[in-house]
């Protein structure tokens, strides 16, 4: 599964990533207080709000005068993030970079802003981040950091149960998918399985010679049919759910009635292909005749 994909699918209409008030925003930019032509970085950039919004409250004209980074891993925020850079300020010296954070490096006392929006909760050391923030910061910069808070009403309440507490869930969904966490592995072998099936599908669908033998395009097109059943019908809705949001893995798998049900539902399925192709021939052959 491309999670990146399903990043993007998930957050297609929202302007911030991770949902937020952009009236929230502008007043958060507006406490910022920064320098004349302000030097930022922000790690998990996005679609790019915060930063072009900081550029635009802080930058002279198409945001001349502000200059900085901006970085992100995924390859869809990316070109969305460049595109409105180019569109609502031109003039910004911001260097876009598709690459993980962490392997960025630059010259110590360089900027005056880092930003992590929603960002931390994803990483596994965030006091390492945070103190390589510190590194980059000029003297009087600031670090922005939006993340959920441990210290709440409702987390101090719930403890351990809070729903935020979910590292897991953001960082080992697709180590168990794979690799397996600890003993629990039982969809590992399904899901590789799904993978070298999609490749050697794609690879005979691409051959023009493959391609047009009947038999290895009926062999392509049962691949790539259960390649996508494994994919969608156990990696996607199953390990939704696992690690849970506490980092627990409850490994499923389907009970006898689940079993009967699904089936039940592939019998309806084929049984009306049937009476289709039934049909189908039977009128094929009185316009035959």
């Amino acid at each position: 599964m491309d999670s990146w994909k399903y990043y993007d699918i998930t957050h297609r209409d929202h302007v911030v990533c991770n949902p937020t008030s952009l009236a929230k925003l502008d007043e958060l930019i507006g406490l910022l207080d920064l320098p004349a032509e302000p030097r930022i970085l922000e790690i998990a950039a996005g679609k790019g709000e915060l930063l072009t919004r900081i550029v635009e409250r802080y930058g002279r004209a198409g945001g001349t005068g502000v200059s900085g980074v901006a970085i992100d891993l995924s390859p869809y925020c990316v070109p969305e993030l460049r595109e409105k850079l180019a569109e609502r300020v031109p003039e910004a010296a911001i260097e876009v970079l598709e690459m993980d954070g962490a392997a960025y490096r630059a010259e110590p006392a360089s900027f005056d802003l880092v930003s992590f929006w929603d960002v931390l909760e994803h990483l596994p050391d965030p006091l390492a981040a945070l103190r390589a923030a510190r590194r980059l910061l000029r003297p009087g910069g600031r670090v922005v950091v939006e993340t959920q808070d441990v210290a709440s009403p409702l987390s101090r309440l719930l403890g351990r149960r809070w729903h935020h507490f979910k590292h897991a869930e953001h960082l080992m969904h697709f180590q168990y998918l794979y690799m397996g966490i600890g003993d629990n592995n039982v969809l590992v072998p399904w899901m590789w399985t799904s993978a070298i099936l999609s490749v050697i599908a794609l690879v005979l669908l691409i051959n023009p010679g493959t391609r047009k033998n009947e038999k290895m395009l009926v062999f392509a097109c049962i691949a790539v049919f259960i390649a996508l059943w494994i994919e969608k019908g156990l990696g996607l809705v199953v390990t939704g759910f696992i690690p849970n949001p506490l980092g627990l893995v409850r490994e499923y798998w389907p009970t006898l009635p689940e079993a009967m049900i699904a089936l039940g539902v592939y019998g309806i399925g084929l049984l009306i292909i049937t009476v289709l192709y039934k049909i189908a021939l039977s009128v094929r052959g009185e316009v035959s005749t």
